[in-house]
C-alpha cells in the first residue's frame, strides 16, 4: 500500500487508501491502520485503547489519532499534548443532521456551502477526539470560531482551547487536525 505522509500542525498525519477486496470493510480498515501503525513505528509496535477508547501506542509516549473514511486510513502522531484527526467525504447525511453539530450560532458560517458543513463536521469531530471527554455534544459542547490567521479555533464544554488546521485532498476528502492549545 502506497504512504502519503504530510504536517498539519505539529502533528505527522499518513494516509493510505483502503484496499479493495474480497475481506468486510472493518477487516480492510483494520488492515489499512495496522499498515500505517507499521510504517510510523514499526511492525511490532502494539496499538491499545484506553477504557475511553482513545487509541495508544503501547510503551511510546506519542499522542495519536485514528480516522477512515470509505476510502482512506489516516493515522496523525503529535509529540506534546492530546490530539485529534478526522478524514472525511462530503455526505449527504451531513446536511441533513447539520443541527447535531452545528450550533444555531455557527448555523449561518457552516452551513453556508458543503465544504463549510464538511469543515464543520471534521473539526468538531477531531476535537471530540482530542478532548477525550466521552459524551461531549459537537453542536453544544464544541464552539467554533475563525481566526485572524485563517485557522480555525475551537473551546470545548470545559474550557479547553483547540488550534485547528484543515486540508483537502485533490480528490475533495477534507483532512482536519485538532490540537489542544498551549497556555499562555
Amino acid at each position: 500500500m502506497e504512504i502519503t505522509n504530510l504536517q498539519l500542525g505539529e502533528a505527522d498525519i499518513y494516509i493510505t487508501r483502503i484496499p479493495i477486496t474480497h475481506e468486510t470493510r472493518r477487516k480492510r480498515e483494520t488492515a489499512a491502520v495496522r499498515t500505517l501503525i507499521d510504517h510510523a513505528f514499526g511492525p511490532d509496535a502494539q496499538l491499545a485503547h484506553d477504557p475511553d477508547g482513545v487509541p495508544y501506542i503501547a510503551g511510546c509516549n506519542a499522542n495519536i489519532s485514528i480516522s477512515h473514511s470509505r476510502k482512506y486510513a489516516l493515522l496523525a502522531i503529535g509529540s506534546t499534548s492530546p490530539i485529534g484527526a478526522d478524514i472525511e467525504e462530503w455526505r449527504e447525511q451531513l446536511e441533513r443532521v447539520s443541527e447535531k453539530y452545528i450550533s444555531k450560532i455557527e448555523m449561518d458560517h457552516y452551513t453556508a456551502s458543503q465544504q463549510m458543513r464538511l469543515k464543520a463536521w471534521t473539526i468538531k469531530e477531531a476535537v471530540y477526539k482530542a478532548a477525550h471527554s466521552p459524551g461531549l455534544a459537537l453542536a453544544e459542547g464544541i464552539s467554533l470560531s475563525e481566526g485572524d490567521d485563517g485557522r480555525t479555533l475551537a473551546t470545548d464544554a470545559y474550557g479547553r482551547k483547540y488550534i485547528c488546521h484543515t486540508t483537502t485532498l485533490a480528490d475533495g476528502e477534507m483532512i482536519s487536525l485538532a490540537e489542544i492549545q498551549a497556555e499562555a
